[in-house]
């Protein structure tokens, strides 16, 4: 491909992205796209510190959030080459002191369910997550002990911050000294990112973009969880990430990874007794799709988005043709224009290298041509049902279906084959980033005996939930309504503002208020009591999620759950 191509790409990349920014209103954004083992094009607009006029450049690093997983994985990887790291075998031999509590019985967690989000662990222990200081990351894996499994290990992908925690301390045990050193030393310097760095604060972290979000300037806090989010980084270094992915592990002269184990983080995985839902492919660390608007020919799309309290990133690449972008940027409303620029990059690109378009595609918000759906299935659509988001209500108006999720209605159309489309746009429905819900469908599935329903967009199919009925003779929960505050520890950044439960439909459910930067969404959970003192958060699936507790606190009740204690603040 000639440079005057890429010149050409890349003007048209630079009016588009600054054009969406004015129009979003986000402060700065760096971008590279990579052609195998060269940086192809790199822009940066707006600001990493608007107050003191410092513009964003290629060079400038930010908080790139998850996207440390796939260093931690690789670091992991590494010493699966060496045998010191057994990816099927109990985390417990790299590990000792890791345990959790289970009402699943016994089953082993291993490396591999940590990689690929099986493990059944929690998503996150929220208390002291975000704070000014917080605890060594290896410190809450030891409060693990008196957490417990939000389901079986091996079953469901439910994304886990907690399990590539516990990844990486395996891997600081395993290198025997700090897992940010050992970071450095692994796989940071041998890729040349001369820039990045694992930090628990993001003051350590000299010329970083100072953080932004609607309201303006605002203030990063340390993470303790450094394993999945503590990278900093900026869009060249996470280029030279890419350059070892196309060169199968190398890095210039030196072999950082093995070629077999390269790939390896590259191949869809496939977990004995895991529930096989279409399309939810993951391989180790990588997130993978097979890419929507993209020829057949484009192969499989990996990527990985990150986000911290306000800095956003997003890596994807197609490796099949060795091109891939890495993006970031300080503003905390970046996210879904990281993803859409990264899929345009890539298509982009794509054209230009190897002569692939995108096929015809629909207007993409052209609404769908509605066929009526089969008395049977209008019949069998009805009910409540625990999903992703939270509680989501189906009910049938005529010969359409309505449903109800995060206080809104919209109608659920359907198209030829069966799938229902949303009628209009549910800001948080689906938690993707994705250019337009237009291009959101969901359909019932039986799978294992279960009734769920899948959620088809971008290009794969994800479970969203599960129909739920009422138990007979279940245990209830009374005198438990009411507005329930977290308990912060001085420095913490509050993740939740409260939450409010009560009684409708006959279930117990709590609706979270979340802070402002997360937009004015209020999901709505459900809590199974499985006695006097213990419940759960239902998840996507029946009967699974994380525990909570009834306790008291300062005279008042209370409850514990992702490692906070909620005190009830109203009634």
């Amino acid at each position: 491909m000639a440079s005057d191509d890429w010149d050409a790409l890349g003007q048209w990349l630079q009016r588009d992205i600054e054009r969406r920014m004015r129009s979003q209103g986000i402060t700065g954004l760096s971008i590279a796209l990579v052609d195998d083992q060269r940086v192809a094009w790199s822009h940066a607009a707006g600001w990493a510190d608007r107050e003191a006029h410092i513009p964003a450049t290629p060079q400038t690093p930010y908080r790139v959030g998850s996207i440390s997983k796939l260093f931690t994985v690789a670091a992991a990887l590494q010493f699966a080459a060496q045998g010191k790291l057994v990816l099927d075998a109990p985390i417990q031999e790299a590990l000792p002191e890791f345990s959790v509590r289970s009402r699943f019985g016994a089953s082993p967690i291993t490396a591999r369910q940590l990689m690929t989000h099986h493990a059944g662990l929690p998503r996150d222990v929220l208390a002291g997550m975000f704070m000014e200081r917080p605890e060594p990351f290896e410190a809450m894996v030891q409060r693990l002990r008196d957490t417990d499994l939000a389901s079986p290990p091996g079953l469901l992908m439910s994304y886990s911050n907690v399990g590539l925690t516990v990844l990486g301390a395996a891997v600081q045990r395993l290198a025997g000294w700090p897992f940010d050193e050992h970071l450095r030393r692994s796989l940071l310097e041998p890729l040349g990112m001369e820039h990045a760095s694992f930090t628990v604060h993001p003051a350590a972290v000299p010329d970083l973009a100072q953080a932004y979000d609607r309201q303006g300037r605002a203030h990063e806090t340390g993470l303790r969880d450094l394993p999945a989010g503590g990278l900093n980084a900026g869009v060249l270094d996470l280029a030279r990430f890419l350059h070892m992915v196309f060169a199968e592990g190398r890095a210039g002269e030196r072999q950082v990874l093995p070629a077999a184990w390269l790939r390896e983080m590259l191949r869809p995985q496939v977990l004995d007794g895991a529930l096989a839902v279409p399309g939810q492919r993951t391989g180790l660390g990588w997130m993978l799709d097979e890419p929507q608007a993209m020829p057949p020919q484009a192969g499989p799309l990996v990527h990985h988005a990150g986000a911290t309290l306000y800095h956003r990133a997003h890596l994807a690449a197609l490796p099949r043709h060795r091109l891939g972008v890495a993006l970031a940027s300080n503003d905390s409303r970046a996210s879904k224009l990281l993803g859409e620029v990264a899929r345009q990059a890539l298509r982009l690109a794509l054209a230009a290298k190897a002569g692939l378009r995108q096929p015809e595609a629909d207007r993409p918000n052209a609404a769908p041509k509605e066929a009526p759906l089969p008395e049977a299935e209008l019949a069998a659509y009805p009910g409540r049902y625990t999903t992703e988001v939270g509680y989501l209500q189906v009910r049938r108006d005529g010969s359409r279906l309505q449903a109800r999720a995060l206080g809104e209605r919209l109608e659920l159309r359907a198209d030829a084959e069966g799938w229902l489309h949303p009628r209009y746009a549910l800001l948080g429905l689906i938690p993707l980033d994705i250019p337009d819900l237009a291009d959101v469908r969901i359909r019932r599935q039986q799978l294992d005996g279960r009734e769920l329903l899948v959620v088809r967009t971008a290009g794969k199919e994800l479970l969203l939930g599960q129909r739920i009925e009422p138990t007979p003779g279940a245990p209830r929960w009374t005198g438990v309504a009411g507005r329930y505050a977290p308990l912060l520890l001085p420095g913490e950044e509050a993740l939740l503002e409260h939450v409010e439960v009560f009684e409708e439909d006959s279930l117990l459910l709590a609706r979270l208020k979340l802070p402002e930067r997360y937009g004015s969404t209020q999901p709505v959970s459900v809590l199974q009591v499985l006695s006097d003192t213990e419940a759960i958060v239902q998840g996507p699936l029946a009967g699974m999620g994380e525990t909570v507790r009834r306790v008291e606190v300062d005279g008042q009740p209370g409850f514990e759950c992702a490692g906070y204690r909620f005190r009830r603040v109203a009634i």
